[in-house]
């Protein structure tokens, strides 16, 4: 559901969340233009990241997986990240916009974390992403999660699952795409330079698997993903957390985490 404004729409947000699972802010950004130096600033500290292969970069290339096997690496598709203390003014503002506009749909008097800036560049030639999950299933079961995309350029697409249905919206500068942690979604191809900021939102004590996504063969024995009663208690923290449940969670994840190195 693509959603103008905030005001008198949360009710409509919430449905479309339940019965899509992601809803898009049309123009939420209307000052993206003003913020082009900074934008343009950090796409060439990516590019040369990328040329000179510095050892000690924080632009990352994205590992294309297909059928769960590490087929090659994507040379079009970057990333780097930005804590909030490293960021420049302007996509400072955009965190904090991004960060009280999810607060007041799902989080209002709920303590809840953001992830560091993340900004994805795509370049011309970038191949679509397999199909995926950006966190652990064990988490999702108990946890409330969400993941946002902030396009800075025109032009801008997302693949998005809806059982077995797939849309592939368009963006235009300045629009926002709100879906819920368990979504199934991908990153899409480009004939075209394009630059968007992603975040994640969660509940505290959220373990998360640092830059890992998840296929849907990891998620095949959970028995909530088509459970309406899990789509509707996704909005809603519990209120109730077994501790020691939680940390066997988080020891487990740490395991896997360390696993992967």
């Amino acid at each position: 559901m693509e959603v103008n404004t905030l005001h008198r729409k949360k009710g409509a947000i919430r449905k479309a969340m339940i019965r899509d699972g992601y809803f898009i802010f049309r123009q939420f950004f209307t000052n993206i233009d003003e913020k082009k130096d900074g934008i343009d600033q950090i796409v060439a500290e990516m590019k040369e990241d990328r040329e000179k292969k510095r050892k000690r970069s924080t632009t990352i290339v994205f590992q294309n997986f297909k059928n769960g096997v590490d087929e090659d690496n994507d040379k079009s598709r970057l990333q780097t990240l930005r804590k909030f203390d490293q960021q420049d003014q302007w996509l400072q503002d955009i965190s904090t916009a991004t960060s009280e506009l999810i607060e007041d749909l799902f989080y209002k008097d709920t303590e809840f974390l953001q992830s560091h800036a993340s900004i994805l560049l795509s370049l011309s030639g970038c191949r679509e992403q397999s199909l995926h999950y950006d966190f652990p299933a064990n988490e999702l079961a108990s946890k409330t999660c969400y993941a946002c995309v902030v396009f800075l350029q025109d032009d801008g697409k997302l693949v998005l699952q809806t059982g077995k249905k797939t849309h592939r919206p368009d963006f235009k500068k300045g629009d926002i795409v709100v879906f819920r942690g368990d979504k199934l979604h991908a990153g899409a191809s480009y004939t075209t330079e394009n630059v968007r900021v992603h975040y994640y939102f969660y509940d505290k004590g959220t373990v998360l698997a640092e830059n890992a996504t998840f296929l849907p063969s990891f998620y095949e024995n959970m028995s909530w993903q088509d459970d309406e009663n899990h789509v509707e208690n996704h909005h809603r923290r519990s209120q109730e957390r077994d501790e020691r449940n939680r940390e066997a969670k988080r020891r487990r994840m740490q395991e896997y985490n360390k696993s992967r190195k």
